[in-house]
């Protein structure tokens, strides 16, 4: 009876490792490797420059899993000419990410749920930065951002991520509430993580 037991134990835990080791093969309903070119046709070559994303405004409606959508970003591959992009030389989509209109500490619970039922146990990381008056460098506040970190064996990933204020201050005579200001879901490619994992172990010399 034991023995079945095991059997029966383990035949589960191997059934769980498939269900969370499906690969995430795209973002936004595009593929891994979609052309710049393609992604402008369908969103309109409206978009904004924000870090190492093209980012589009989200259309009226959108949502990702009935959350509604504010910006919408796509990240391409190393290598990507942003001033010259030709048939020959396109530029591939390599990660994106959904920035939400919600701001609501039962929402990211929410998600945080919706993704653990989907891709199994996440990774957590937390870091503190300093928001800082530019001119004087007084600390207006203390900026708490949090990732959920979702990695597939084939390393392409997910991420919850979001920020939030330690307290209330008056930043060019706006007044800024305490607590979350920012979430967002992040897409990563196996290539844009082995990349990145790449780049943190290489070894620098003269």
């Amino acid at each position: 009876m034991k023995v079945k037991l095991l059997f029966l134990y383990l035949a589960l835990v191997f059934l769980s490792a498939e269900v969370f080791a499906n690969p995430i093969d795209g973002f936004d309903g595009f593929k891994w490797g979609t052309t710049k070119n393609e992604i402008i046709e369908s969103r309109g070559d409206e978009s904004i420059i924000w870090g190492d994303f093209e980012v589009w405004q989200a259309k009226d409606g959108e949502t990702v899993s009935g959350f509604p959508i504010k910006l919408i970003g796509y990240e391409f591959k190393d290598g990507c000419d942003e001033n010259n992009v030709t048939r020959s030389s396109p530029c591939f989509l390599g990660g994106g990410a959904y920035l939400l209109e919600t701001t609501s500490t039962d929402d990211i619970t929410t998600l945080t749920g919706l993704l653990r039922g989907k891709y199994g146990k996440d990774r957590i990381t937390h870091e503190v930065e300093k928001k800082r008056n530019p001119g004087d460098g007084f600390l207006y506040a203390n900026i708490n951002s949090t990732r959920h970190i979702w990695q597939q064996a084939d390393k392409s990933a997910i991420e919850l991520f979001y920020k939030s204020y330690d307290r209330d201050f008056v930043e060019n005579l706006n007044e800024v509430k305490k607590g979350v200001f920012r979430v967002g879901v992040k897409y990563y490619s196996s290539d844009y993580m082995k990349q990145t994992e790449s780049t943190k172990t290489r070894k620098k010399s003269f």
